[in-house]
Formats: C-alpha cells, sequence, structure tokens
C-alpha cells in the first residue's frame, strides 16, 4: 500500500467498456514485450522438448481499486514477454473484474494477482466460483499488494494466509535481505548460491507478526512453507526501534495448500526493477510449474460440495481456566487504545483513515472469561459507522485464522459472529475504509456470550 499515492480511488469504466479494453490489452501487451524483449533477460536457457501435458494456462489479474502501483503494467508484459520467451506457459491479461467466474476461470490453471489492492467489484457468486476453483485444483500466485485487498473477505485471506498491516521498510529504502529458507525448492533457484540475497523493494508487514504471543501469520498456519523472509537487522535505520518493527525472519515468500489446489506468493513486486531481476523471473516460472503440477478437476469445479469451512479455535488451555488473562502492554498499528481485557462487552472508536486504503483504526481485545470460570464463549464483533454512503469493511485475526465481514454501500454495518473462542483468546479487530470519503471512522463492539459451565 502506498499512501503517498493518490487515495482516491477512480472512476471505474463500464463492464462493456472495460471488457472491450480487456480484449485489445493483450496485443497492446505482445507489442510492448517485443519492444523490450532484448532488455529481459531470458532466465531459463532453450525450451526444453514439450511435455505430454499441455503448457499451463495463466490468467493474469491486474485490477486495481485502491492505489494502482506502476508495476502492475510492468508485471503483466513482463509475464506475457516471459511466457514467449520460455514456451512453459501461455498467458491472457485481464483487468475486468467479471472474468473472476466460473465461465473463465475454468479455462485456466493458474490465477495470478498483480498487487490487485482495494475491494474488486465482484458478486457474492463470483467470490464463492475462485474458492471453488482453488479449492479444486487451481493455482494462486500472489504478488506484492495482491495481499492490500479484499479485506473482509475472510477466504481471500485465508487462500493466502496473511494481510497487509504497513511498510516501514518503503520502495526508496535501501536494499534489505532476505534469508534463503530453503535452498533446494527450485522456486528459489536463482537465488540458491547463498543462504541469504539483498534485494530493493518495498516489504509489508503483516497484520499477524506483531509480535503477539501466539501469532505468527502465515509462519505457523497448517500447510504453507516459508522459502524467503526478511532479515529484520537489515531494514531501514529506526524501523525495529519505532512503533512498527518487524517480526523476527518475517516471512517474505512462501508457498502453501488450499483444498486442492496450491498458492505461492512473493511480496517482492512493488519495485519495477524487480520485474527485471533474471532471478525474479526465474521465480515467476517456477512458480506457474509448481502450481500447475494439480490442475482443477473439472467435475469438482461443477459439483456442489461444500466450500471449505472457515477457521476452527483451538482448544482451550484448562490449566488458565478461572484465572485473569495476561495482556500484552502494546498498542499496534493505527489502534486507537492499548490491548485490554474484555469479559462481557466493550466498544471502541476508529479512526477513518483514507478511501481504498488499509486500516487505519483498529482495537486488540483478550477475550478473559475468568469471572464466570467458563472454558468457551461465544463472541460477536459489530463495525457500525454513520453515513450508509461509506463503505467500511471488518477484518479480525487470530491465532488460528482470519474472520471478515464486507457488506457493500448502504449497510452501514458488518458483523462477525466466532463460536467457541477459548480464554484469553487474542482478537485484533481493525475496520478498513475501503470506499469511505467521509472519513468520519467507525465504532467496534465486542459482545462475549460465555459458555458456562455445568
Amino acid at each position: 500500500m502506498d499512501v503517498h499515492g493518490d487515495p482516491m480511488i477512480p472512476a471505474v469504466p463500464s463492464l462493456q467498456s472495460r471488457s472491450e479494453h480487456t480484449m485489445r490489452r493483450p496485443l497492446l501487451l505482445a507489442a510492448a514485450a517485443a519492444l523490450v524483449a532484448t532488455a529481459l533477460t531470458p532466465v531459463l536457457g532453450p525450451v526444453e522438448p514439450a511435455q505430454a501435458a499441455e503448457p499451463p494456462k495463466v490468467l493474469v489479474w491486474g485490477g486495481a481499486y485502491g492505489f494502482r502501483h506502476p508495476s502492475i503494467t510492468t508485471g503483466e508484459t513482463t509475464m506475457v514477454q516471459l511466457a514467449q520467451d520460455t514456451g512453459k506457459f501461455d498467458v491472457t491479461v485481464t483487468e475486468n473484474p467479471a472474468d473472476l467466474s466460473m465461465a473463465t476461470l475454468r479455462q485456466y490453471d493458474v490465477l495470478m494477482w498483480v498487487s490487485t489492492t482495494g475491494k474488486a467489484p465482484m458478486t457474492q457468486q463470483q467470490r464463492e466460483d475462485v474458492v471453488r476453483w482453488s479449492s479444486c485444483g487451481g493455482g494462486n500466485l500472489g504478488i506484492h499488494a495482491a495481499l492490500d485487498s479484499e479485506y473482509g473477505w475472510a477466504e481471500h485471506t485465508k487462500l493466502f494466509g496473511a494481510q497487509f498491516d504497513s511498510h516501514p521498510h518503503g520502495a526508496g529504502a535501501p536494499p534489505a535481505r532476505m534469508f534463503v529458507e530453503d535452498r533446494t525448492d527450485p522456486i528459489v533457484a536463482g537465488w540458491s548460491h547463498s543462504d541469504s540475497f539483498e534485494m530493493a523493494d518495498e516489504y509489508y508487514r503483516w497484520r499477524s507478526a506483531r509480535g503477539i504471543p501466539g501469532i505468527s501469520l502465515p509462519r505457523n498456519a497448517p500447510g504453507t512453507e516459508v522459502l524467503l523472509s526478511l532479515d529484520e537487522t537489515s531494514v531501514a535505520a529506526g524501523i525495529q526501534e519505532g512503533a512498527q518493527p518487524y517480526e523476527d525472519d518475517q516471512p517474505i515468500a512462501w508457498k502453501r495448500s488450499f483444498g486442492d489446489g496450491r498458492v505461492f506468493y512473493n511480496n517482492m513486486g512493488h519495485n519495477e526493477s524487480t520485474w527485471a531481476q533474471p532471478e525474479y523471473q526465474l521465480s515467476l516460472v517456477r512458480a506457474i510449474d509448481w502450481l500447475s503440477q494439480v490442475r482443477p478437476d473439472q467435475a469438482c469445479l461443477d459439483a456442489e460440495a461444500p466450500l471449505p469451512a472457515g477457521p476452527t479455535p483451538p482448544a482451550p488451555d484448562r490449566k488458565k481456566i478461572g484465572k485473569p488473562c495476561a495482556v500484552p502492554a502494546m498498542r499496534s498499528t493505527n489502534e486507537a487504545s492499548d490491548f485490554r481485557a474484555v469479559t462481557t462487552t466493550d466498544s471502541q472508536a476508529l479512526g477513518g483513515g483514507l478511501p481504498g486504503n488499509f486500516a487505519w483504526g483498529g482495537q486488540t481485545w483478550v477475550v478473559d472469561l475468568s469471572p464466570t470460570r467458563s472454558v468457551t464463549a461465544d463472541v460477536t464483533i459489530d463495525l457500525a459507522w454513520a453515513l450508509p454512503t461509506d463503505d467500511y469493511d471488518l477484518s479480525i485475526t487470530t491465532a488460528w485464522g482470519f474472520y471478515g465481514s464486507d457488506n457493500g454501500v448502504g449497510t452501514p454495518r458488518e458483523q462477525v459472529v466466532i463460536e467457541d473462542v477459548p480464554h484469553c483468546a487474542i482478537l485484533q479487530v481493525a475496520g478498513d475504509n475501503m470506499l469511505a470519503p467521509s472519513m468520519s471512522g467507525t465504532t467496534a463492539t465486542i459482545s462475549v456470550a460465555p459458555h458456562l459451565r455445568r
């Protein structure tokens, strides 16, 4: 996210005009790629003989509804050129949100999200289509601001395993050091000559990487393998001593599973220069190869089986039952108040932020059930604001996963109910300004209904 960019979301063309634009775009990109072909370093050498399986088809999605990174266009052009140079995959580029539907997705093996900030105008059916396609074997490749988007869409966050908090080490900062955590993985082969390397780019800090006990996502998320991590001692001066320090060895690139599908994410890609790096290009080609080793199951796409279930709270620590919870003495990014315990109900006014940007208002609560000696509780979190013309989304980060709610404009309220929350659970609550021009802010309210012991 770049708060120095124009925060206002530009007018969105009609679907018809956007469709026409999308149809022309592959030709324009191909022409642009031809002009820069000599500048793009080949990463794989001669193309290997064709294999039995058809080259995977990649849909590059570059729609941005918050800040639009200039590197989106660079990324789109680079992917077209890599497809031509290597013959390893076929590419279609689109910025038309109508293409995020089962009718289109079923024709592709990989969906690439290139810094897709903000909240795309998708229907609930489209979102279910993306989730079903992904869980039925579709591969997702996320780049940079793909995780600075869709805050109230919890399944999107679950898919990738993390959500943007801030970017203390900005795009213009000196290069930071990356640790190569698995030098044997083909995706990071370009960097495998050493256990670390330096790269100049903008590096995100994750909402779940705030030094809170028990919360370290995506590293601790099931089915996740971290490939690259940030050496926090190498970031710009003053960051680690300030209000937004990075977690030790914070994940930068990782791969994971989602149902029968595969996911790869790399936080690099803000800087246009990153896309020209041979090692980075190689990682993209190898990531597509890994993702497409599983292809979407067409029968599964047509099935009416339930979508993947949401997160499941862990079993409570019975040694803590009846004892007051420890409350970390800290305040997270953009929060209005320090962490505090809640036993029944509590409210907090949250800042309004900038339209289309990340949460400028949040509050962290510790669910303390010691007064009733309860083991678990049902917790309801409401987010409300005054103007129905504003659009805020509600997102909640826990040690075991993500929750969210994102009604459209006209409904000035979001609500999430989490069942079976264990004693002393930590809930990070954020109100994200997706399109609230008034910037008047919201009020978050938490209500705890303990399960009384018999």
